[in-house]
């Protein structure tokens, strides 16, 4: 009963048939001679109710679907016969089959029900010729047909542009809900490309820093990723990403300037190219593979794909800020090295774990006499100082290795899976490079293998005075009350515990 009254349920199929036959009933003139009709009308309302209700059963057959919409024109044709035939008035009711056809039939079904529109109107002129249906009711036969014919089309077409837009909206939808995780996004993207075009595969392709490779950060619909070298071999992708204008490839294995070798991989025959552009220079191609020959490309599919591509500019510009405000959270503003923050998630990152290897030594290093620099020279010259330090000592350190302002002119390295022994040349490296002559002390401890990180900064601190009240200008390593430490490098001492004096 609910889905009777449902905006999509079989209520507002069956309406035009219901209506139009409802009025028909009302306008029949009630007398004797037109009882027979009504019987018929009434049959006729039935039929279609009963059987109209089970055309939206999901169990219904494919085959099943058409037959109640054709059993309308033998009711029609029993209607007209019953009433003067011809001049009956009857005659409209026949483009409703036509009609319900061209908005939910298929191309074949809507044929049928021309061919059966055609018969409601020829065969009586054949079997019976009278007064009731003169030779002139040919014409009628004729232009009522085309008319259907015509009709039909029309709504079949209009009706299945709407529903492929709708279901493009509903991609383009899907896409733009696909949240702030970039990877989900790029994927929902590629997906979306593939609906709306009816492409076998879909590929988000980014170049790198240098804009020396293209690679997929995103694909649907296709099992490996995939990577070109820029300017080394022939794509039509790095053409566009240069040009920013889209391309069409009807045939991939006979158009020039086609990547044979990418063909090949991905088995595209067809295949489209769109620039992704983000504040009119282009940053991404999305490409479209297709499984046969592309002749053409139709207007709405260029426009659908132009505004998916706007869809992943935005998105990879969304990308790119959030990728900059983390980096701006987690980066010191005037050197460009890690934060405090960075440093705390990168320790806590190991904090936890028992160590196997060599360990983890941390470090503090800190300028000498870097107030006097600043008096001497102004602030600017000292931050200045402290750039071109932190410049100089990420030339010495690994990609794992963490260097972070701890505060002022102090600086935290982290050095993991690194012994004493590999992390002494490493740090004299950094003592040595600090520029013009300035100097600086560091205070440096190792976590063995198989103990938490625990203390460390502490152990480090107490060691960077040591060096400190040593002279400056020196590496100390801290050493442990139980620890052999004959073999550590550079100057040991037992660790001392007082107030520290201000460090300078």
């Amino acid at each position: 009963m609910l889905d009777l009254l449902d905006p999509d349920g079989p209520a507002r199929r069956l309406a035009p048939f219901i209506a139009p036959g409802a009025v028909s009933m009302a306008l029949l003139p009630l007398s004797a001679t037109a009882e027979p009709g009504l019987i018929v009308l009434a049959a006729f309302l039935a039929l279609v109710s009963a059987l109209g209700t089970a055309l939206t059963s999901r169990c219904t057959p494919s085959w099943w679907r058409p037959l109640p919409v054709y059993l309308v024109f033998p009711v029609v044709a029993l209607l007209r016969d019953a009433h003067g035939g011809t001049a009956s008035g009857y005659a409209p009711l026949a483009l409703l089959p036509v009609l319900w056809l061209g908005m939910y039939g298929t191309r074949r079904e809507l044929q049928g029900a021309v061919v059966l529109l055609g018969a409601t109107f020829t065969v009586p002129l054949l079997v019976e010729q009278g007064p009731a249906y003169p030779v002139g009711s040919w014409r009628l036969a004729a232009l009522m047909t085309l008319t259907a014919l015509v009709i039909g089309r029309a709504v079949q077409d209009l009706t299945r542009q709407l529903r492929r837009t709708v279901e493009d909206q509903q991609s383009i939808a899907r896409a733009a809900r696909a949240g702030t995780d970039p990877g989900a996004a790029r994927g929902a993207i590629c997906r979306a490309a593939c609906e709306v075009s009816g492409a076998g595969f879909a590929v988000l392709l980014e170049p790198d820093a240098a804009r020396r490779t293209l690679t997929s950060t995103a694909r649907h619909g296709l099992d490996q990723g995939v990577r070109l070298m820029i300017g080394q071999e022939s794509s039509a992708s790095a053409a566009v990403l240069v040009s920013g204008r889209p391309v069409h490839i009807p045939d991939c294995r006979s158009s020039p300037g086609v990547s044979s070798r990418l063909a090949e991989q991905t088995g595209a025959v067809g295949a489209l190219l769109y620039p992704v552009k983000a504040g009119g220079v282009p940053v991404a191609v999305l490409a479209l593979g297709f499984d046969r020959p592309l002749r053409s490309v139709p207007p709405r599919l260029g426009q659908v794909l132009e505004i998916l591509a706007a869809e992943a500019a935005s998105m990879i510009e969304r990308t790119d800020l959030s990728e900059q405000l983390g980096r701006a959270a987690l980066t010191d503003g005037l050197t460009g090295a890690a934060n405090r923050r960075a440093w705390d998630a990168a320790v806590d990152a190991r904090r936890e774990q028992h160590l196997t290897g060599p360990g983890t030594v941390v470090a503090l290093m800190d300028l000498d006499r870097f107030k006097a620099y600043n008096d001497l020279l102004g602030h600017l010259a000292g931050d200045e100082l402290l750039r071109a330090c932190v410049a100089a000592w990420r030339q010495d350190l690994r990609a794992t290795d963490v260097l972070a302002r701890w505060g002022g002119e102090e600086f935290a390295v982290l050095l993991p899976d690194c012994t004493p022994e590999e992390a002494g040349p490493i740090l004299e490296r950094l003592r040595r490079s600090v520029p013009g002559a300035c100097t600086v002390s560091v205070g440096a401890t190792h976590a063995d293998a198989g103990r938490k990180l625990t203390s460390l900064v502490q152990e480090a601190d107490s060691a960077l005075y040591q060096a400190k009240g040593a002279g400056r200008d020196r590496l100390q390593w801290h050493v442990r009350a139980d620890a052999d430490h004959a073999d550590r490098p550079g100057p040991c001492t037992h660790d001392v515990h007082h107030e520290h004096p201000h460090r300078t």
